[in-house]
């Protein structure tokens, strides 16, 4: 019984199995599933055996039925008395549950409408509260991204925008009164999902998600429907580092599970700077110009910081980064 051919994991499907189950359920081949990927952040692919008698042949494909359904595997093999389910990381990881807390916005009916004059699919109503919630062993810390409440973030995000290395690209220093209505205009935007990351319970950045195509952006590239761009900022510098960093960067991507590649052209001022503090556009991502005119080696820089943003985003998450000049 071949489900499904897929090259990347075919040569793994002879192998032992990682783990045994007792029985056909769904939520047990995702908890091991979860169990063997969280804690090996270098695995490739992951095989599950469970037990297969030729009198449950039905119960069997329905199983596997299901299984395909959710994106839970690559290939199903008969093997003697068990059943070998393979899943390659890049399935694994466009798996939704059980990291996202809220309704995907991909289960929003699809219906279109404009928004200065670009025809976009009507956007789902923000959720309210969390958002997504990890637990990494790695670091012993769960990341969790929240709807920003412009109450009662106001004042750590005002505390954050004052910062001098925040403040030098977002340019964006006022009173936590006005920090407050900039949270509540993002709130009511309906192509803007503003969120507060956390780590346990410590709020740790800022991250502005929006649909791209009927962004300012969108027509500075072929845009497609369900293309998502993202804005961020790291307050506390405690979670910068390369630990945490991994953590947001890459699973901030679960988020995402349509995005193909990363298109970019960055603000020229953060050319030299870290890839944190990019602006980067998930799905067909942009890191833009502001349209200032760049001199020659200012132009080399530019590309060269771009392609280390691109370099580093495909090593963190598989997806091809490609540079527009």
């Amino acid at each position: 019984m071949n489900i499904r051919f897929d090259p990347e994991v075919a040569a793994t499907v002879e192998q032992s199995p990682d783990r045994t189950l007792t029985a056909c359920h769904t939520d047990a081949l995702l908890t091991a599933l979860c169990e063997i990927y969280c804690n090996d952040p270098e695995r490739r692919t992951a095989t599950i055996a469970l037990p297969h008698a030729s009198n449950e042949a039905h119960r069997t494909r329905t199983f596997i039925s299901q299984a395909r359904n959710e994106n839970l595997i690559d290939i199903a093999q008969q093997h003697e008395d068990h059943l070998l389910l393979t899943t390659s990381r890049k399935t694994f990881w466009q798996i939704a549950r059980p990291w996202l807390k809220a309704p995907a916005s991909s289960d929003t009916l699809l219906r279109y409408t404009q928004t200065n004059g670009v025809t976009h699919p009507q956007r789902p109503t923000n959720a309210e509260g969390t958002i997504y919630e990890r637990h990494f062993p790695q670091i012993d810390m769960t990341f969790s991204l929240r709807t920003a409440d412009p109450d009662a973030d106001s004042e750590v995000f005002s505390e954050w925008m004052n910062l001098d290395r925040v403040a030098y690209f977002w340019d964006q220093r006022g009173t936590r009164a006005e920090h407050a209505a900039y949270l509540a205009e993002r709130r009511e935007d309906p192509h803007m999902h503003p969120m507060i990351g956390y780590f346990d319970d410590k709020p740790f950045g800022y991250f502005e998600f929006y649909w791209a195509k009927e962004d300012r952006l969108g027509p500075f590239y072929d845009a497609g429907d369900f293309d998502r761009g993202l804005h961020l900022l790291i307050g506390d510098a405690q979670f910068q580092s390369a630990g945490k960093l991994k953590a947001w960067w890459e699973r901030r991507t679960a988020l995402h599970v349509h995005r193909r590649s990363a298109h970019g052209t960055p603000r020229w001022r953060t050319a030299r700077r870290s890839c944190a503090t990019y602006r980067l556009h998930a799905s067909h991502g942009l890191l833009y110009a502001e349209g200032i005119r760049l001199s020659a080696q200012a132009r080399r820089a530019h590309r060269d910081g771009t392609r280390k943003v691109l370099r580093r985003f495909s090593l963190l998450t598989g997806v091809e980064g490609k540079l527009y000049r």
